[in-house]
Order: structure tokens, then sequence, then C-alpha cells
């Protein structure tokens, strides 16, 4: 949500802006792409992706780093994730009728299917 509005304003920004509204404010500014100051939408666009590439790297950096840690991994382990991750970390069931694997135990039934009922 704050992605696209933000890239959107960020590059329409760079599009629409007027020299003659600006110096209402007492401001002196080229103006965008409408006041023929066409490398200004350029420099909105690079403003946005270095803000997407700033991003990515930081957030991938910090998930590096919390995978790192013991106790902290990313994954769910394999079995969490055969028997549904709802189920494995809060005993939950999103589907109504849920087959499960027979390698799978979910409160010591081995090997059989829940169908649940919605009232």
């Amino acid at each position: 949500m704050h992605t696209i509005g933000g890239t959107l304003g960020n590059i329409l920004t760079g599009f629409f802006a007027q020299s003659s509204i600006a110096a209402l404010d007492g401001e002196r500014i080229p103006g965008g792409f409408i006041d023929h100051h066409y490398v200004q939408l350029a420099y909105q666009m690079a403003d946005s992706i270095s803000g997407f590439a700033y991003s990515f790297v930081l957030t991938y950096i910090i998930l590096k780093a919390i995978d790192s840690i013991p106790g902290l991994r990313l994954r769910a382990s394999a079995r969490a994730e055969r028997l549904g991750i709802d189920c494995a970390e809060m005993g939950e069931r999103v589907c109504d009728y849920v087959p499960l694997d027979s390698g799978l135990e979910l409160d010591g039934a081995q090997g059989t299917t829940i169908a649940l009922h919605h009232d």
C-alpha cells in the first residue's frame, strides 16, 4: 500500500511539478516534465529505484542475521510445512477438509483424515 502510493506519488511529482505553483511560496524550481524539465522525471524514478534497492539490501541483511541466530530460523521445519503452519504453530485448521500424510501425527492420530464442520 505505501510502496505503490509512495512510488506513484514520487514519479507523478516529477511529471506534474510546476515552477509557477512553487513560485507562489517563493521557491524557484525548474519544474517537472510538463514544464519541459524532462530530467526531473528521471531524478524521481532514480529516487524510487534507489529506495527499493536500499530497502531490499537492508532487509536481506537483517533477515540473514536473524536466520543465523540459533532458535530464530526463518523457515519452518519440513514436518510443520507438511502439516500446515496454522496447525503446527497454533493448533488451528484453515480448511474444512484436510487429509494428513501417514507419517504425520495430530493429537496421536496417525494416517487419518480430519473433516471439520462449521455450524
